[in-house]
C-alpha cells in the first residue's frame, strides 16, 4: 500500500526528464526489491503508463525503456515461479504470450512486437 512518503518519492520522480531518470533507473534497479512495487515501479516511470505499439522493435524505445526491459529479461528471480508477476507488468506494455521470457529477449535481440492473437 503507497504511503504519503511513497507517493511524495513517486511525484518527484514523474518530473523527471529522459536525462535525469537515466541516472535514476539504475540505481532504483540496483534496489528494485526494495521499490514499493518493484518493477512494476520501474516500468511505470520509464513507460508513462503507455503501451507498446504493435510493429515496433528495441531500437524505437529510450534508452531507459530498453534498460528496464533488459533488467527484467536477465533477472532469473522473475521468472519461475514468480510467472504471473511478471506477466501482469508485461501485460500492461501489451507483451503478452507464451514463452513469455523468450518473446521477451527476441524483443530486445530485434524482432519485431507482435500482439498475441
Amino acid at each position: 500500500m503507497a504511503t504519503a512518503h511513497n507517493l511524495i518519492v513517486s511525484d518527484f520522480l514523474w518530473r523527471l526528464n529522459d536525462q535525469q531518470m537515466a541516472h535514476i533507473i539504475p540505481v532504483l534497479a540496483q534496489k528494485v526489491e526494495e521499490l514499493p512495487y518493484g518493477y512494476k515501479t520501474l516500468i511505470e516511470l520509464a513507460f508513462q503508463n503507455n503501451k507498446l505499439q504493435e510493429g515496433i522493435t528495441i531500437h524505437d524505445l529510450t534508452a531507459n525503456q530498453q534498460f528496464v526491459l533488459t533488467a527484467i529479461a536477465n533477472d532469473d528471480t522473475l521468472w519461475k515461479p514468480r510467472d504471473n508477476y511478471i506477466s501482469s507488468i508485461l501485460k500492461d506494455l501489451a507483451i503478452k504470450g507464451s514463452p513469455l521470457r523468450e518473446k521477451l529477449i527476441r524483443f530486445l535481440n530485434g524482432d519485431t512486437l507482435h500482439y498475441d492473437p
